[in-house]
Parts: structure tokens; sequence; C-alpha cells
């Protein structure tokens, strides 16, 4: 019997507000349902973090759509924070130039990865 495969993105809850967990390879071909997700959790207007420690490989189109959450959500004086970032996700988001929107966090007191 086969494991079942985990979804790249998924939306669990802790401590009474929603987490946005990441897998693999979240890039293009997954941008229609991250999109949708984000929508979601942008509606819902709750403080979010997202959860990277899993997290292979993101691309620009999936960083997009992580800018779009976190103004949507500091628009409503909510927040969205990273936990345990994955050394791709940093070199992604330097790469993109985007890293002091993403990552504040970590562009004030260097990245550990942790």
């Amino acid at each position: 019997m086969e494991a079942e495969q985990q979804s790249p993105i998924a939306i669990k809850e802790q401590d009474g507000n929603p987490v946005l967990v990441l897998y693999g390879t979240i890039d293009i071909t997954l941008a229609e349902q991250f999109h949708e997700t984000a929508r979601q959790l942008a509606e819902h207007g709750e403080d979010t973090a997202v959860g990277c420690v899993s997290l292979e490989c993101i691309d620009l189109s999936a960083l997009q759509i992580l800018v779009t959450l976190k103004e949507e959500l500091r628009a409503r004086d909510k927040d969205l924070t990273f936990r345990q970032v994955t050394e791709v996700v940093v070199e992604q988001c330097e790469l993109a130039g985007i890293s002091r929107t993403l990552l504040p966090q970590m562009a004030a007191g260097g990245h550990s990865g942790q």
C-alpha cells in the first residue's frame, strides 16, 4: 500500500490562528491553487504564519502571491510571518529583492534558517 501524497499547500491552525504550511516545490504549476488558498486566508483576515521547514523550492509566482497576501493582511492590521525559514526561501527572497518585505525579522537580524 502506498503512502498518501501530502498536498504541497495546506492550512492548519495553531493557537487560534491559521498557519499556511508549504511543502516540497511551490511553482507556477500550483499558482492557481496557491492563489485561491491565499485569497481565503486574506478573507479570513487574521494574523497568519507560513511554515516553511519542508519547503524545497519556491518560485517568483509563489513569492508574488505571498507579498500580496502580506499586503492584504497588513491593510487589516494583521501580519504574515514566517516560521522555520529554510535557506532556499531566504535565497529566493533575496534574488527577487523582497527580503525586507517578506522576511523583515531576518533582514534585521541576519538569517540562520531556523
